[in-house]
């Protein structure tokens, strides 16, 4: 399903409809048009707005992989033969990875592309991807230890903090990684959350008086989001953490966080600071979408969701992804834009700059001069405009910062 941009951002800005506690400062859901009667949940959003997560298959009994972008609306992405498939992360580049059943039952990973398709990258016991930043570098795990894996099939050993086990969770376009990793061969010594880099490896940025967590997420600006439990109940409280700063407390909702196999539920920090994550209480069984934005938060954007099935995303753009009941139908997938200050839409623009030159995509000097344009839309578009005339900048990523100009103004 097409639909033009304009349109599409108007429908997204009208008035929110009523959350619980605090309105959130994002507008209306979009829907994503997937089947009506089979659940979706969204994994990741890129910075062009398009999804990348999972849905129950037409068997009823699966989950099948899906993209969903503008311009071909809600594809299923299939399997390797197998009966299942799950999408965990998408790039600028239009690349996704997860795993795949084959038709021996056997969980791969797998890397797919518009072009390719599903490309089969083996065993999943032999490299099992959790994210991919936008030079297609993987991070994930190798035989229960964090790793990345490179475009061209190399794998690195990340190591652990002392413990038998790690995972990275995510990398970002620097090449940084962010995970968890056990410290101790003792039973249950717990997780603490790692930041690691070519120049420091594997750095332990727990915080004392907590008894395990994990980073989850990482920016291009080197900012990391997660999860610490502070006790032996399990409850966690979201972080974020830059090596300048170390850890800020940004709270929970009422209640805490229930810990589950998605390490705390957190799921994203873009490059302007906006934290998402997902709460399910004990005897709740109701599943909140949560935003963190401009210093407040959390913000409720949606509820219902299903246990365990709702995951998020969110891009620099500022937009979110993530599930909800329309109307207390079936589970689906959604994106919201959050309604940002001038600073942060200045920010915004910034952000996305700055990670075209940092994949190569554009030449610092040029760069120079468009960040000196972010707080004025006009001139801003204009000069991306010319960058693509002039061969310097590719129609593709002319667009990317075109769209985000358009979002932001109908923003306001």
């Amino acid at each position: 399903m097409r639909i033009h941009l304009a349109l599409m951002v108007a429908a997204l800005l009208m008035p929110a409809a009523g959350a619980a506690q605090t309105a959130a400062p994002v507008g209306q859901p979009r829907f994503l048009d997937n089947t009506p009667d089979r659940p979706s949940t969204p994994a990741a959003i890129n910075n062009f707005g398009d999804v990348a997560g999972w849905h129950v298959a037409e068997d009823g009994d699966n989950y099948h992989a899906f993209v969903w972008s503008e311009r071909t609306g809600f594809v299923d992405i299939g399997t390797l033969g197998g009966a299942a498939s799950q999408a965990l992360d998408i790039n600028d580049l239009g690349q996704v990875i997860g795993w795949a059943m084959t038709p021996e039952a056997a969980p791969h990973a797998f890397l797919w592309t518009r072009s390719t398709g599903m490309r089969d990258l083996g065993p999943s016991a032999l490299f099992s991807p959790a994210a991919i930043n936008n030079l297609g570098v993987m991070a994930g795990s190798v035989n229960g230890r964090a790793a990345v894996r490179m475009p061209d099939g190399t794998v690195i050993p990340l190591g652990t903090l002392g413990g038998p086990g790690s995972v990275a969770l995510d990398i970002n376009d620097r090449g940084e990684v962010v995970g968890g990793s056990t410290v101790s061969d003792a039973p249950y010594s717990g997780m603490h959350p790692f930041f690691w880099s070519r120049e420091t490896g594997m750095v332990d940025i727990h915080e004392p008086g907590t008894t395990g967590g994990a980073a989850s997420r990482i920016n291009n600006r080197s900012e990391a989001a997660g999860y610490l439990t502070p006790d032996s109940n399990f409850q966690s409280y979201v972080y974020t953490w830059t090596r300048e700063g170390g850890t800020v407390n940004i709270g929970g909702y009422p209640g805490g966080f229930v810990v589950g196999s998605d390490y705390g539920n957190v799921y994203g920090i873009n490059g302007i600071s906006q934290v998402v994550a997902t709460s399910t209480f004990p005897g709740d069984e109701v599943t909140r979408q949560l935003l963190w934005s401009g210093g407040g938060g959390p913000f409720v954007i949606a509820e219902d969701g299903i246990p365990d099935y709702s995951h998020m995303g969110c891009n620099d753009v500022g937009e979110v992804a993530g599930a909800t009941r329309p109307e207390q139908a079936q589970i689906t997938a959604a994106v919201w834009m959050t309604v940002l200050t001038s600073d942060q839409r200045s920010d915004s623009l910034r952000v996305l700059v700055e990670g075209l030159v940092l994949r190569g995509a554009l030449r610092q000097n040029d760069a120079n001069a468009l960040l000196v344009k972010v707080a004025h839309d006009k001139p801003f578009a204009n000069h991306v405009a010319a960058l693509v005339r002039s061969g310097r900048l590719t129609a593709n990523n002319g667009w990317l910062l075109q769209r985000a100009v358009a979002m932001h103004s109908i923003a306001k």
